[in-house]
């Protein structure tokens, strides 16, 4: 509801002419996205340079290190007992802001291997959701119940029941 008025004001204002201003008002939208796409990057790969201790861990010169991704963000230890929470508001002090660990949060990855792609995904991702909310209404059906499992990416475990109406 909320981001259907954000959209509706960035749209009567005319925005929409300039694709930066078209993104910038979105707050909602913006934290919205940082909450569901917690698995974009399924694996986050490195190679040591050279030898070190990681923790109690050592790690030898060569050794490729494998993560999942989504199992930092979805890590209870870490993340405490909200981590399969749908909850936007834990990005409102940005990324940085959400993690209790740094470089927990890496959606498109990290450092000098971050997707270069990710300005361009999330301009088509907002401009997607305000066109879809400006001519459309959803809501959740009463079938739906929220179920997140993970899997090779993390996603609802019965599926999502919408029911869609034309504006």
């Amino acid at each position: 509801m909320y981001i259907r008025v954000e959209v509706m004001i960035i749209k009567l204002s005319s925005y929409l002419a300039n694709s930066y201003k078209f993104t910038s008002p979105l707050v909602l939208c913006d934290l919205t996205l940082e909450g569901y796409h917690n698995s974009l990057v399924v694996v986050a790969s490195r190679k040591a340079f050279k030898d070190l201790k990681f923790g109690n861990i050592d790690v030898p010169k060569g050794l490729s290190i494998w993560v999942m991704v989504v199992t930092l963000h979805t890590n209870l230890d870490i993340e405490g007992d909200d981590a399969y929470k749908f909850n936007p508001e834990r990005f409102s002090n940005g990324t940085i802001g959400a993690c209790k660990l740094p470089h927990m949060y890496m959606p498109f990855g990290v450092g000098p291997r971050v997707c270069l792609g990710q300005n361009l995904a999330m301009v088509e991702l907002k401009m997607l959701i305000a066109l879809i909310l400006s001519k459309f209404i959803f809501s959740l059906s009463m079938r739906y119940v929220q179920s997140p499992t993970l899997r090779l990416l993390m996603e609802p475990e019965h599926g999502v029941h919408l029911l869609v109406k034309k504006l």
